[in-house]
């Protein structure tokens, strides 16, 4: 998941030249660390005046997940002792900073876990009287949902989201991504779902 910073025709441009990077360093290789060196080398060519978030996953079959997130939010990581926050492996994506790593991280995913991968949109969104939802709100909500279906503590999460705003349009991306791994121990595949109402 990417978000570049700004909007309009310009922002989009550079969304869509950096997820063809991502797409042909992807291809050559899915570890979130060679994926990171391969961006960072190819953002001379998008120019100077942009920049961008972005946090990069690797699933595997055993559950463990191996991420590299340059300056996006952080993952909410649900167990069944609460919510922990995967943090940044580096700061933003920018020409200025490509020659800074861009180091990976790797966590056990359990069966049941669920993680929740965010725009800033959906935490920064304002109510009529300017006051952002808010990290820890998100957070709550994320586990306010635990008992639902993906898909429905999705639309729930939405829902925080559109009744914080209480009428006031939502100016930024909100994108959501669930992944949960199954209960099942001799089903190791992920179920994901994700939305992006904007």
């Amino acid at each position: 998941m990417s978000d570049v910073v700004g909007h309009g025709v310009r922002a989009a441009m550079f969304a869509g030249m950096l997820r063809s990077t991502l797409d042909a360093a992807r291809r050559r290789s899915p570890e979130p660390e060679r994926v990171a060196r391969e961006l960072l080398a190819g953002l001379d060519f998008q120019g100077s005046t942009w920049s961008a978030s972005l946090v990069f996953g690797l699933l595997l079959p055993d559950g463990r997940l191996r991420y590299a997130s340059a300056g996006h939010p952080p993952i909410f990581w649900q167990t069944v002792s609460g919510t922990e926050q995967l943090g940044a492996t580096g700061i933003l994506l920018h020409p200025a900073f490509r020659a800074r790593p861009l180091p990976a991280r790797e966590v056990a995913v359990q069966p049941g876990d669920r993680l929740l991968v965010y725009t800033d949109g959906a935490y920064e969104a304002l109510d009529p009287a300017d006051r952002e939802l808010g990290l820890e709100c998100l957070e709550q909500a994320f586990a306010d949902c635990r008992a639902l279906p993906t898909t429905e503590a999705l639309d729930a999460l939405l829902s925080v989201v559109r009744d914080h705003c209480n009428g006031r349009p939502v100016t930024d991306d909100v994108t959501l991504l669930l992944i949960e791994r199954p209960e099942e121990a001799e089903n190791p595949a992920e179920r994901a779902e994700g939305i992006n109402p904007s």
